[in-house]
């Protein structure tokens, strides 16, 4: 339909869609993602579509300029809409004018141009502006003059000073059909007031005081109105009180006056503004925001990060900050959307547990979606953020699918094995109701994971752009444990995820003699692991061990170790289809680590009779060096 609109929108045509059963937020992601400009209504009570629908989507319906349904049909036949449309908008008469703005004018008539067009012909004779200082219901009229092509011409009489005019433009056509500008004249009309205006524009500015420098080129806005038309609008910028430089405000579509600020700049430079409106009287007015001297936006590298703290009962915000400022980190914190997260290197967003919890509408998961295109860092917390709320291409990006709600059975939550969170074990106190499950989809990876009833709650995301972090419990419900099961240390690793923190440089220790190998009675291999069948949330690892009784020592010596998956063979370490590991044998015994320690997960189904094999080879004879080993093992849900 967004083609058709832009046909016939100049055409005295309105489109507007109805999302059935949907929020408002729900339709504006229906308009993102499908690049709609028209209206997008949530039809949350059927309104529309138990009478226009059939009972079936999608569904079209057209209705004339008297509210009559012309056109009704569920699919989408997008030639006959635009039969119809054409049929029903060609004949109407169209009134194209640009409304008169207040005017300080009392000699001259004031001009009026507009364009009318219409299927027929217009009457002529019928063309007028029809005017009263009043508001009232009897209008003098005054003829509009035909110049060529469309173009109409007419004018309203000189008024006085503090006069209000109110009009409406009105022709006929030869068809039948007549038309207003506006539309709903003569009860709804156009007005201007001639006035005498001694008081300058009304500039409201949200100051800028910090700016990125990588971001350099911030965008100053302003709310300026007047009792007259705008003359001009600029801001003047000079950077470390150098030389000032003008720049012109444009009006966006929004009404808000816009300058993006230019130059070189370094962190730790002072960049000033100010913002000057003059007006269009006969001797003009000219506002400045501020009032005198400059706005002063110190150039920084970036601050490290703010808390947006939207749970209702506030139970991780203050322990977050609190966490994160014991790492000598900048740290803000929010109880609503920031209006430039752009300034943070890491946003920490909490949402709460239900019923105290917030869902995230379109709008700020918009500007959050932005931040993370341009490289930021995000940590999202929420009981039930991730199984029934609406996503947006905002929470897209932790790659977090959901394996459902569960109920009020958060208990122990512990870090899994190989990543940030290992060997940290938590008793859980917050909120708890409901409480999502999450699923690791593609490009994430879980770090924590409730205990029992095992399930994820702790999923993280690296990519080249940006990274997030997303949880389903209240970090400030995690209990303190004993070594580094604390809530400070979990947040240093949060920290070092975001690169917001570095590592500690790690001493150098003082040389060690080499310790002697263990003794061994026999040249080969052993392998180990902790067991022969293994269940979700039990630790399991691969290790191979080598010997050598002696007496000598072998060189260039090929380790193999392969997984027998089904006749499925996988060569360590890279684990692809054909690898080995090149060794020394001294004398005595040496360990590798094939596998290293994690937690077995769950939702992988039941095997059995899988096969580890290993073996040290002698290349000279393309035989077997020492003895080999296998294992046997499988696991279960």
């Amino acid at each position: 339909m967004e083609n058709v609109w832009q046909e016939f929108k100049g055409e005295q045509v309105v489109v507007f869609g109805a999302g059935l059963a949907q929020t408002q937020d729900g339709c504006k992601l229906w308009r993102y993602n499908y690049d709609l400009t028209y209206i997008v209504l949530a039809d949350t009570n059927r309104v529309a579509f138990n009478p226009f629908s059939q009972g079936y989507i999608p569904h079209n319906a057209i209705m004339d300029e008297n509210m009559v349904v012309q056109y009704t049909r569920y699919g989408y036949y997008e030639s006959q809409i635009r039969t119809k449309l054409t049929e029903l908008s060609a004949p109407l008469v169209k009134i194209d004018f640009d409304p008169l703005s207040n005017t300080e004018n009392t000699a001259s008539p004031y001009s009026i141009s507009c364009d009318i067009r219409t299927g027929g012909s217009i009457i002529s004779g019928t063309e007028f502006v029809y005017w009263n200082t009043d508001g009232g219901s009897g209008f003098t009229a005054n003829p509009l003059t035909w110049q060529t092509g469309d173009n109409y011409t007419g004018s309203i009489p000189a008024q006085g000073h503090g006069t209000t005019v109110y009009y409406y433009l009105h022709a006929e056509a030869d068809n039948g059909f007549q038309g207003n500008d506006p539309p709903g004249a003569p009860e709804e009309l156009h007005t201007f007031t001639v006035l005498q205006d001694s008081q300058p524009p009304v500039i409201e500015h949200d100051v800028l005081t910090v700016w990125r420098e990588i971001l350099w080129g911030p965008e100053i806005s302003a709310d300026i109105t007047d009792d007259l038309p705008l003359d001009t609008v600029k801001v003047t910028t000079m950077i470390n009180s150098g030389t000032p430089v003008d720049l012109d405000m444009t009006q966006g579509t929004d009404g808000a006056w816009i300058a993006v600020l230019t130059g070189t700049v370094m962190v730790g430079d002072v960049v000033s503004y100010r913002i000057a409106a003059t007006d269009t009287a006969g001797s003009p007015n000219t506002a400045y925001h501020p009032a005198s001297g400059y706005h002063e936006i110190t150039v920084i590298d970036m601050l490290d990060a703010i808390v947006i703290d939207l749970d209702q009962n506030h139970n991780s915000g203050p322990a977050l900050q609190t966490a994160l400022q014991n790492l000598d980190l900048h740290v803000d914190y929010f109880t609503g959307i920031p209006k430039y997260p752009e300034l943070y290197g890491s946003l920490w967003i909490c949402l709460g547990t239900a019923p105290d919890n917030t869902q995230l509408g379109f709008d700020p998961c918009m500007k959050f979606y932005e931040y993370t295109l341009e490289g930021g860092y995000v940590y999202l917390e929420g009981g039930n953020a991730w199984a029934n709320d609406q996503r947006y291409p905002f929470q897209l990006q932790f790659s977090i699918g959901s394996e459902g709600s569960g109920s009020a059975d958060t208990g122990t939550i512990v870090g899994t094995a190989g990543t940030f969170a290992s060997g940290m074990s938590f008793e859980y106190a917050g909120d708890n109701n409901n409480m999502d499950r999450l699923k690791v989809k593609a490009g994430a990876f879980e770090f924590l994971r409730n205990a029992d009833p095992s399930y994820v709650n702790g999923i993280a995301r690296e990519t080249a752009t940006f990274r997030t972090i997303g949880t389903s419990f209240e970090f400030g419900g995690l209990q303190d444990g004993s070594g580094t099961s604390t809530k400070d240390n979990l947040a240093r690793e949060y920290a070092l995820f975001f690169d917001l923190i570095g590592t500690e440089p790690t001493p150098t220790p003082p040389p060690e003699p080499t310790p002697t190998p263990p003794p061994t009675d026999e040249l080969g291999v052993k392998l180990w692991m902790p067991g022969t069948e293994f269940r979700p949330g039990s630790p399991c690892a691969c290790k191979v061990t080598i010997g050598n009784p002696g007496p000598g020592t072998y060189a260039g010596v090929p380790l193999f170790v392969i997984l027998d998956v089904y006749g499925n063979y996988f060569f360590w370490p890279s684990f692809g289809v054909f690898d080995y590991q090149e060794i020394t044998v001294d004398i005595g015994s040496r360990e590798f680590e094939v596998l290293p320690e994690f937690l077995w997960p769950s939702g992988v189904g039941s095997a059995t009779g899988i096969r580890w094999y290993a073996a040290m080879t002698d290349p000279a004879i393309t035989g077997l060096l020492g003895t080999m080993d296998t294992w046997e093992f499988g696991w279960a849900e």
